[in-house]
């Protein structure tokens, strides 16, 4: 078995979820700027690719860019920050004008 990554998780309560995560040095197995989601299959954890992160990379031309800390990340865009391109293109075509999602301009 060989180590890619490593994941901090906090608390339990309502609001907390991943702290930190860092993958071991010389990997090859995750793609850069992309989402990816662990799956239970009775009981067995999955990971699957799911796309193109919508944290683009800084003078792309996205608003959300990896030039912000992670915190204002989180704080200014919230639940956006872990969709895919594809899935945040959805969440746009179903979104009602009264929806309260962080969504950038």
């Amino acid at each position: 078995m060989k180590p890619i990554a490593r994941m901090v998780f906090r608390g339990d309560g309502p609001e907390d979820g991943l702290l930190m995560a860092t993958t071991i040095k010389g990997h090859n197995f995750f793609k850069p700027n992309t989402v990816y989601e662990l799956d239970e299959i009775l009981g067995v954890i999955q990971l699957r690719e799911i796309g193109p992160s919508m944290i683009s990379q800084p003078g792309e031309g996205q608003y959300i860019n990896w030039g912000h800390a992670y915190y204002n990340l989180q704080i200014e865009f919230g639940p956006v920050v872990f969709l895919s391109r594809e899935e945040y293109a959805k969440v746009l075509a179903e979104r009602k004008p009264d929806d309260d999602i962080a969504l950038p301009p």
